[in-house]
Order: structure tokens, then sequence, then C-alpha cells
């Protein structure tokens, strides 16, 4: 009994003790500097951006179009298979590999399937797949 006696006189007598003050952050020279080389790293982003933006545009338009001319597909002739020998000799006559890439991608295959046979890419063109 004793103790309860001494819990409730104390508690009787308890006075809190009020919190110090929070302190305040400041800000640093460092965030300060961080928040100037942003700003600079932007302006320089855009900087870049707008030179890039006009050297786009001032190519003369007889170079835009022998680029187009030199992209446009052509249809394949050769009904033989693509070999090492025939890309590089088409990688040498082209003006860029990725000419070559492009024509290459989107013809038409040259060679029939023959009777009986599937193509592959018909085969996994017509796969429904539910994910």
């Amino acid at each position: 009994m004793k103790s309860n006696d001494e819990l409730e006189n104390y508690l009787k007598h308890f006075k809190p003790v009020a919190p110090d003050p929070l302190l305040a952050i400041e800000r640093t020279p460092f965030i300060d500097r961080n928040l100037r080389l942003v700003g600079w790293s932007a302006a320089a982003a855009i900087l870049v951006g707008a030179v890039m933006m006009l050297r786009v545009r001032s190519i003369p338009p007889e170079q835009v179009q022998s680029q187009r001319a030199a992209t446009q597909l052509q249809p394949l002739t050769e009904s033989r298979p693509l070999t090492i020998a025939g890309a590089n000799a088409m990688v040498a006559g082209s003006p860029s590999v990725q000419t070559v890439i492009n024509d290459l991608a989107f013809r038409a295959p040259a060679a029939k399937v023959s009777k009986g046979m599937q193509s592959a890419l018909d085969v996994l063109g017509k796969e429904k797949t539910k994910l």
C-alpha cells in the first residue's frame, strides 16, 4: 500500500517540463550550390536542344530528298537465301547500314513456300497468346 500512496503523491506533485523549441533547418551553401547546378544543367540542355533543332532544319531539301530516295523500299528480285557474303555486298553498296537493315526488314519474301510446307513467320503470325 505504501508504494501506491507514494506513486499517487508523486503524480500529484508532478510538473512537466516544457520542451525546448525545435531547431530550424537553415539553408546551407551546399543546397544553394546544388540548385544553381540544376539550373545551369537545365539551361544547357535547352540550349543543346535548340541548336540541334536548328541544325536539323538547316538541312537542304535536296539532301533530304536523296535520303528519302535511298530509303525507299525496293522489291526483292533475288530468290536466293541471304548469306553473309550477300549481306556484306549490300552494306558495301548502300549509303548506311541502317538502310540495308530497313530494306531487309520490310521486303516481302521472294520465294514462295513449297506445297505441304509452312513458313515459320506465318505460323508465328497466326499464334494467339493471352497474357
